[in-house]
C-alpha cells in the first residue's frame, strides 16, 4: 500500500524491487556486523595473552637476572668439593639458561610505546630464528638466510614478530611430515624484498583466500592469527606480505611467502 510513498522517493522503474533488496542489505550488515564482533572478541582475548606473556618475559628476565648474581655469591661461601658446591654450581647453571631463554625471547615483545626507527632486516630475521633454536634443533630443521641485507623503517620488535610467526608456521608444517626439513630466507636489497618458503606441504587450495583472514586455520589446535598479524605489521611500515607464484621460485615444495619493502621508508642500502 505504500502510505509513506516511499516509492516515489526510491524513484527508478522498479523502486519495490530496490526497497527489497535494501532489506536483504540490512539484514545482511546485521550478520556481518555480528561477524565482526566476534572477531574483535576474539582479537581482544589474543592481545591480553600476548599482554600477559610480554610481562611475564620481563619478569622472568629480573628473576633469572637476580638468581644468578644471588647463587654466584653463593658460591663463595660453600665448601669446595662438598656437596654443596655441586647442588649450587647446578643452579646456577639453570639459573643462567633461563635468562639465556629469556633473553632470546626479549626482542620478539611488541609494545606501541616502542619507538619507529631504522634496522637490518636481517637482524629482526636472525631475531625470530634466535628464538626457535631449540625447537629447529629438536625437529632438526635447518635455517638457511641469504646474507643480502637492507634497512626498513618501523619497530623492530613488531617485524621480528613477523618473522616468527613464518618460522613457527613452517616448523609446524614440516612436522607434519616427521622429522627434517628446511627453512630457506631468500633476501634481496635490490628489490627490497624477502622469501620465507619451507619443505612442508604447501598450503592447501580452501585456504589460499583466506590465509590471511583472521581465524581460519588448518592447524589443530586452531589459532589462525599468526599471518594476520604478519600483515598488519608489516603494513606498518608500508609493506606487503603475499603467497608467493611458482614464478618467484624455489626448489622447496611447501609454503612460500614474499614481503615487499619497496615501498618502505629507509631505502638505502647497508
Amino acid at each position: 500500500k505504500d502510505p509513506l510513498k516511499l516509492a516515489k522517493v526510491v524513484g527508478g522503474r522498479n523502486p519495490s524491487e530496490r526497497m527489497m533488496g535494501t532489506a536483504e542489505a540490512l539484514r545482511n550488515l546485521g550478520e556481518q556486523l555480528k561477524l565482526q564482533e566476534d572477531e574483535r572478541e576474539g582479537l581482544l582475548e589474543a592481545a591480553g595473552f600476548g599482554l600477559a606473556i610480554g610481562v611475564g618475559v620481563h619478569e622472568l628476565a629480573k628473576l633469572a637476572t637476580g638468581i644468578v648474581a644471588e647463587v654466584r655469591q653463593l658460591k663463595g661461601l660453600v665448601k669446595v668439593g662438598s656437596t654443596a658446591e655441586n647442588v649450587v654450581e647446578s643452579i646456577q647453571q639453570r639459573a643462567e639458561a633461563m635468562l639465556s631463554e629469556v633473553k632470546r625471547l626479549a626482542p620478539l615483545r611488541v609494545t606501541r610505546s616502542e619507538a619507529a626507527r631504522p634496522f637490518s632486516i636481517r637482524s629482526a630475521i636472525e631475531a625470530a630464528r634466535n628464538a626457535f633454536v631449540n625447537t629447529l634443533e629438536d625437529g632438526q630443521i635447518v635455517v638457511r638466510i641469504d646474507r643480502d641485507d637492507f634497512k626498513v623503517q618501523g619497530r623492530f620488535g613488531a617485524m621480528a614478530q613477523v618473522f616468527a610467526n613464518l618460522f613457527d608456521n613452517a616448523i609446524y608444517w614440516i612436522g607434519t611430515e616427521g622429522g627434517g626439513g628446511t627453512i630457506e630466507v631468500a633476501i634481496s636489497a635490490k628489490d627490497r624484498t624477502v622469501t620465507v618458503t619451507d619443505s612442508g606441504p604447501g598450503v592447501s587450495e580452501k585456504m589460499k583466500a583466506h590465509i590471511f583472514e583472521p581465524f581460519y586455520s588448518e592447524k589443530s589446535p586452531p589459532s589462525g592469527l599468526g599471518l594476520y598479524i604478519c600483515r598488519h605489521y608489516l603494513s606498518q611500515s608500508d609493506a606487503t606480505i603475499r603467497l608467493s607464484r611458482s614464478a618467484d621460485g624455489s626448489k622447496l615444495r611447501g609454503a612460500q611467502f614474499l614481503l615487499d619493502f619497496s615501498k618502505s621508508p629507509i631505502g638505502e642500502q647497508l
